[in-house]
This record gives structure tokens, C-alpha cells and sequence, in this order.
């Protein structure tokens, strides 16, 4: 059984999974402290935004929820999003507790960060992004530092364009 899912924004407000039903999410998972991979992951996606144009920027929801959520609390996240040049408006970051930041890891089919051993081995199994239907359907699973930007924007478009028909 899954634990009551609630997480929270970078604004400390409680976040219902299906309150973000109902749009394309572009889901990641990241680690405030994290300047490698995390930052590579989030300024890709920052350009995949760029790609989708203002229009179709705000049909999509861009998530990235912590994978480390003992130190990314509410104020981490938003530093992380000002940092990163990130607008609230259409990026959403998200905490929660330890167990629902693992019930969310393996929603998405990811090891839980208890599972690992190796914390540098952890970044590059968690190094994903994910493109999730309206209905919350995981449509693709791109590698986090190796996806083109383009590619990403081409299939959340189809997903825009499928919804429009």
C-alpha cells in the first residue's frame, strides 16, 4: 500500500499528485547539492522549455522533485529555482517526506535512495527525465544528461497536439 502521497512546493504548499493531472509534466529528479549532473539535467530541460516557445510552455508542467529530501526543504528548492533561472510559474519543485520521495522514485520505476550504496552511483541511476501524458501515463524515459533537447520538445508537442485532436 502506498503512503498518503503529499509533497510539497517550493513555496512549502501541499502538492497532491492528482492535482497535476490534466497537462504534460516533464518530470525529473534532483539534489540541491548536486552541482554536476543536476544542474546539466535542469539547464537542458531550461532549453527544452525554450524549444516548446511562450505558447506551449504553458500547456506543459515542469517537475523537478528532490531525491534528497532530508536537505531540500522548501527554501533549498527555491533557491535552487532562482540559481537555475527557473519560472515558478510553469517549474514546479517538490519535497517531501523520505518515504514519499521513495514511493515517487519507484512510481517512476528508480531505485529509492535507502537501496543504494554508492551516493555517486545514486546520481547516475536517478539521472532521468520523464515525459507523463494528462493522465499520468509515463510516455518516455530519456537519460538525464544525454537526451536531446529537441527530441524532448518534439514528443511533448506530439502529447499537445494529441490532447488538441
Amino acid at each position: 500500500m502506498s503512503p498518503k502521497l503529499v509533497l510539497y512546493n517550493q513555496n512549502a504548499q501541499p502538492v497532491e499528485a492528482r492535482s497535476m493531472m490534466g497537462k504534460p509534466l516533464i518530470v525529473a529528479f534532483i539534489n540541491t547539492a548536486c552541482t554536476g549532473m543536476c544542474q546539466l539535467t535542469t539547464n537542458k530541460l531550461h532549453r527544452v522549455a525554450d524549444e516548446l516557445g511562450a505558447d506551449q510552455q504553458q500547456k506543459v508542467q515542469f517537475v523537478l522533485v528532490t531525491y534528497n529530501p532530508v536537505f531540500d526543504g522548501p527554501k533549498r528548492l527555491t533557491r535552487y529555482a532562482q540559481d537555475m533561472h527557473l519560472d515558478t510559474a510553469r517549474w514546479t519543485l517538490l519535497t517531501g517526506t523520505p518515504v514519499n520521495i521513495d514511493w515517487m522514485l519507484g512510481r517512476f520505476g528508480l531505485p529509492t535512495v535507502g537501496s543504494v550504496e554508492d551516493p555517486a552511483q545514486l546520481m547516475d541511476d536517478l539521472d532521468y527525465v520523464f515525459l507523463v501524458t494528462p493522465d499520468g501515463k509515463i510516455l518516455k524515459k530519456y537519460k538525464g544528461g544525454d537526451f536531446i533537447t529537441t527530441d524532448v520538445a518534439q514528443d511533448a508537442r506530439h502529447v499537445l497536439n494529441k490532447g488538441a485532436s
